[in-house]
Order: C-alpha cells, then sequence, then structure tokens
C-alpha cells in the first residue's frame, strides 16, 4: 500500500512506477492520498454498519453548505459574534458531543444551555443525512476502531507492506491514525514513513512545530533526483533540520548540468520586468543548449512568492512592502479565479486552471459555467435566490439525475484534463440541452448565445502585442511561458526553471536592524551557512518557505531581491549576479 498526502504526489507516483508495475494499482493492493485511503477503508464502512439504510457524502462544500444558525442559538451567538464562525463550523461531533479535533478547549461549557443543544441537534441532523466533512471521516475512523479493535487486524491481514509518503505534512489526528493502525503494537508489518521536515509547508504558513517524530533507527535519503549538483548546493543551507543533499539530476546525455543560480537584483521601475528578464534568460539558455526547450522536457517554468496580494486596508503602493501582485499587477488569486464571470461557457473552459490537473478546480470552473446559465435564464430556487452549488447539487439530486449528472461532469473533466478543450466544449453544449431540460423543457432560451458562442483567440489574449501575451496567471513572452503562484501552490512539483520572487512577511525589528524579506532574514544561508539553532520563529517559517521554492527546478533557479536589500557579500560565489534592471538611484 502507498498513501501519500496530495493527489499531486499521487499522481506522480503513478507517472513514474504505473508501466513498470501495473499490479500495485489494482486490488488487493491500494495507492491513494490518506483521505481517500480513510473513507474507502474505515468511514464508510462503519457508517454504513451503524446507518444501513443511509448514503454518504464525504465533502466539505456540502457538508459546510448544511450548517445554519439554530434559532436557539441565536441570541447567544449574536451576543458573542466573535465566536460564531468558530463554534458553527470548527466544532465536530465527537463521540456523542460538540469538540474540537485538535483537542483545544470547546467554549460552550454548558452541555444544557439551549445554544449547545441546538447546534449539537444540527450537527446531528446533518451526521444522519451521511453528509460528512473530511475530518468526520476520521472521527468515524476512531469511532469504528473502538468499537471493533478486530478492524485493525483486518487491515493489518491485508496491507502488510506500506509506504507513507509526504510524511511531514500529516496533521496530528491523521499522524495518530496511521501509528494506531500500522505501528503500535505491530508484528510482521513492514511501515516506512517517508519526507522531509523542511517542506512541511502544507497547513497554514509554514508549520514551526512538527508531528513526525523520529524511530531509534532512521535512513536519509542524500541523493536528489530533482535538483542538479549547483541548486543541491545552494538549498542545502536552507535546511532547517539540517541535512546534506546529493544532486543527481544531469542532462539527458548524462553530462552534468551546469547552470549557476542567479540573483537578479531591480529596483522600484523595473518590478514588473523581473519575470521577463527570468523568461530571457531562460530563451538564452535554451538556444545555448544549455536548457532543455520545452517539447523536450515534462516540467514547466514558474515565477512563485509567499506572499500575493495586499489586503484592502493595507497600502498597496507601498514600495517596502512587495508582494507576488507588484510584479505580475494581473495575478489573480485561485478564490478571485471562481467568482469570475465570463461572456461565453467557452470561456470557463479556456480560464481552467491545467498546471496541476486538479478535477476539483476544474469542475468548479464547470459548475459556474452551469450557474451562470440559470442566471440568464433567471431560474431561481423555491426560496426565490439564485442557485449556488450546493443548491444546484440538491436539486438534481432530488429530481433523481444526479448519477447522471456526475457522469457527465467527469466526462467533460476529464477531457479538459487531457488538454482536449475542443471536445470537451462540444460534449457541455450537448449536455446544456439535458442540463436545462432539469428546469424547463423548453430551455435553453436567453442563454444560447452564451453556450454557444465563440471566442476567438485575440479575446483571450488580448495584448496588443503578439511577442507578449499574458492570460490569467501565465506570462508568455518570446515564446516562454511562465506560470505564477504562490509556494504554497507548487510545493511538490517539478519545475524546469523556477524564479522566486522575495515578498514582504511582517516586521521584526526597527531601523536598520528592521526585518521583513527572505534576504534580511536568511542573510547567512544565502551566504551557503547552515541554520543557526537560534533562528527566531519567523525566520524559521522563512527557511522554509525558501527551501521548499528553491527545491523545485532540475536546471535554473533564480532568486529577486531589491536593490535596496542587496550587498554582495550577502551571497556565496555559488551564485551569479545579474543587475541589468538596476536602473534608477531611488
Amino acid at each position: 500500500m502507498v498513501i501519500s498526502h496530495t493527489n499531486a504526489a499521487i499522481n506522480e507516483i503513478k507517472a513514474r512506477i504505473s508501466s513498470h508495475c501495473k499490479h500495485l494499482f489494482g486490488y488487493p493492493n491500494f495507492v491513494g492520498t490518506i483521505q481517500s485511503f480513510v473513507d474507502e477503508f474505515l468511514a464508510i464502512p462503519y457508517f454504513k454498519k451503524i446507518n444501513p439504510n443511509s448514503d454518504i457524502i464525504i465533502d466539505n462544500d456540502r457538508y459546510y453548505s448544511k450548517h445554519f444558525i439554530p434559532r436557539d442559538a441565536q441570541a447567544y451567538l449574536k451576543k458573542h459574534l466573535y465566536q460564531k464562525d468558530e463554534i458553527i463550523y470548527k466544532s465536530k461531533l465527537i463521540e456523542g458531543n460538540l469538540s474540537y479535533l485538535d483537542g483545544s478547549s470547546f467554549p460552550l461549557k454548558d452541555k444544557t444551555s439551549s445554544t449547545y443543544k441546538a447546534i449539537l441537534a444540527m450537527k446531528q441532523k446533518i451526521r444522519k443525512e451521511g453528509i460528512l466533512s473530511f475530518e468526520d471521516a476520521y472521527i468515524l475512523a476512531n469511532e469504528y476502531i473502538l468499537a471493533l479493535p478486530n478492524v485493525i487486524d483486518l487491515i493489518r491481514a491485508r496491507f502488510q507492506n506500506i509506504f507513507v509518503d509526504e510524511m511531514q505534512d500529516m496533521d496530528t489526528h491523521q499522524y495518530k491514525l496511521l501509528e494506531d493502525l500500522f505501528f503500535e503494537n505491530t508484528a510482521n508489518i513492514n511501515y516506512q514513513r517517508i519526507g522531509d521536515k523542511n517542506q512541511a509547508i502544507f497547513n497554514g504558513d509554514a508549520k514551526d512545530s512538527m508531528v513526525w517524530v523520529d524511530r531509534e533507527k532512521i535512513r536519509k535519503l542524500n541523493g536528489s533526483h530533482r535538483l542538479n549538483q549547483n541548486i543541491a548546493k545552494v538549498v542545502e543551507a536552507f535546511a532547517l533540520y539540517p541535512i546534506q543533499i546529493r544532486g543527481e539530476c544531469v542532462n539527458t546525455d548524462g553530462s552534468l548540468i551546469d547552470i549557476k543560480p542567479i540573483i537578479i537584483v531591480y529596483d522600484n521601475s523595473t518590478k514588473t520586468n523581473v519575470i521577463h528578464k527570468f523568461s530571457q534568460r531562460i530563451k538564452k539558455l535554451e538556444n545555448l543548449g544549455a536548457l532543455p526547450k520545452p517539447k523536450e522536457h515534462d516540467y514547466p517554468y514558474h515565477a512563485i512568492s509567499w506572499n500575493k496580494e495586499w489586503k484592502k486596508e493595507e497600502n498597496a503602493n507601498d514600495n517596502s512592502k512587495l508582494r507576488l501582485i507588484d510584479f505580475f499587477p494581473k495575478f489573480t488569486s485561485k478564490k478571485l479565479l471562481s467568482t469570475l464571470e465570463y461572456d461565453s461557457l467557452e470561456d470557463y473552459l479556456l480560464f481552467c486552471k491545467l498546471e496541476d490537473k486538479n478535477m476539483r478546480s476544474i469542475s468548479d470552473n464547470i459548475y459556474a459555467g452551469l450557474l451562470k446559465i440559470l442566471r440568464l435564464e433567471k431560474i431561481k430556487t423555491i426560496e426565490g435566490k439564485y442557485y449556488t452549488k450546493h443548491a444546484l447539487i440538491e436539486k438534481i439530486d432530488s429530481i433523481g439525475k444526479i448519477e447522471e449528472f456526475r457522469e457527465s461532469l467527469f466526462t467533460i473533466c476529464l477531457l479538459i484534463a487531457k488538454g482536449r478543450k475542443s471536445d470537451a466544449l462540444l460534449e457541455i453544449r450537448r449536455y446544456t440541452l439535458i442540463f436545462c431540460a432539469y428546469f424547463d423543457e423548453s430551455l435553453p432560451k436567453d442563454s444560447v448565445d452564451f453556450i454557444n458562442t465563440s471566442v476567438a483567440k485575440s479575446e483571450v489574449y488580448p495584448n496588443a502585442n503578439s511577442s507578449e501575451q499574458s492570460s490569467l496567471n501565465v506570462l508568455e513572452f518570446d515564446g516562454i511561458k511562465v506560470n505564477i503562484g504562490t509556494v504554497h501552490s507548487v510545493k511538490g512539483r517539478t519545475h524546469t526553471a523556477t524564479l522566486y520572487l522575495e515578498s514582504y512577511f511582517q516586521l521584526d525589528g526597527k531601523g536598520l536592524n528592521a526585518k521583513s524579506y527572505e534576504s534580511q532574514r536568511l542573510v547567512e544561508q544565502f551566504k551557503g551557512n547552515k541554520i543557526d539553532s537560534n533562528l527566531k520563529k519567523r525566520g524559521r517559517q522563512s527557511t522554509k518557505m525558501v527551501y521548499v521554492g528553491f527545491s523545485r527546478p532540475t536546471h535554473l533557479l533564480c532568486f529577486a531581491v531589491h536593490k535596496d536589500r542587496f550587498d554582495k557579500e550577502n551571497f556565496s560565489d555559488l551564485w551569479e549576479i545579474d543587475q541589468s534592471l538596476v536602473l534608477t538611484s531611488s
């Protein structure tokens, strides 16, 4: 059995080894995420056992859409607004009571109060309907083990060789469950935990504590098939948990990759040219034959940053507090992407984010397109409101068409994920006739143009300069396409070239000692020195972000720093310095 934390890791595992050992991916083996394992082997079987006549849905969106403020709780929650979201959404039904999964103290102490009883009843009703959150699955899994301890023996009998990837990203409840199943009191079980503690940034900004506890015997994997020698030497200094890294990535002919990591220095007037400079560097290396051209490698180019956007209350014109959006003003966060409206159904397919082939993000775009059809047709719920994703699912489920809907949705998503958007467009246009008939046999009417309008490429890429095209979070310049995103968005992925744009994060100290950027907090590491054990909390967070960001590329690593924070003495000979963007004295 192979378990990992993310679908991205599972997809990479399948891509790399499925052709060599197809039997690994079929019964009785299992290769999947920790969530899918818990759902399939613990949560769903136990729920079916105690609720044999109920269906089960494990989905956070559906789960939270069922929440509301019970009448008996409204007065209290109105008086304590600061607790409302926490009490309603964070609370879980654990062993018949309201609790927090992380073990922290639940604020409602009086279990006899009307507020407690009302919220408890709401949670119980949702559970009885078979609608669970992802965290609920772990709660049911633990209840299963307590009620029927022999389920552990059954799972161990089936899975005797367990490999857990991305162990550093497991939350406490995930870690404990795996230990209970495969480590405590085990015999004849091979339980291998694999991961890199320096990469633990999955939840929150960057985990400063580590759930993963080492065994008495550990084996360090020092060789990296992703990093070349030059990048490995740089990355090694940023390891919060010291490790020697041996870069083993080489050119296809077996020769060493000999590209020095590059420091790109810019000023206020040239910050929006940094990604262009990165593109030019890539193009030059391609022409020299030092960097494989796009058709010769499987990995993209990325520009990444820790912090992406300005909050509403902040001064976006403050050049002393740069974030990703200052380098790429057209940057649109995932949250905003899901709320954007387009003029045609085709647009909703064109602007799907495909770099991670995430079926969930693709389906969200399709949902948005279908919901716009309903708005154009002025179709509302029985409450007189426009449909949301959750209301739409409930409506389709109520008329017995949910399986048909899901099958069509999956087909369209799969076509898009495979890059067959033209086929996906034909399929979704065909399906809209069926979809509209769910609401009125005479539809579509007012949405016909929206459904059938074709979008010219010039409308998708509206820039006048044909040598430079920009779409959502992608900058294309002279044939080089650079994906723009956060460090979190690329975790676990491999790039051919990566540009790390340092960004403002909090403020430590005052005056000349003030530190807000990676180059300020991690001066010694950029010099190639190991991390000081006395490094403060924000320094520890910064080094984890840099470690993850710097360890993405196989060939080229670039780091962008403002001229006011640049001092050549702060960077070791491992770096090449490019100051061509320093044009002003401001």
